[in-house]
């Protein structure tokens, strides 16, 4: 392998390493959010 194909695997390494956290830390936000709605919601009293 020549010095540019190492590199292009690299650049595409790390992309995809920080893609892959971003869509990490975006789901678990989403997750914390919906649990923080949940919470807030009021709970039904049974009569």
């Amino acid at each position: 392998m020549n010095k540019r194909t190492v590199i292009l695997l690299v650049v595409l390494a790390v992309v995809a390493a920080l893609a892959g956290a971003f869509y990490l830390f975006t789901l678990n936000e989403q997750r914390q959010t919906e649990e923080i709605a949940a919470s807030l919601r009021p709970v039904p009293v049974k009569p």
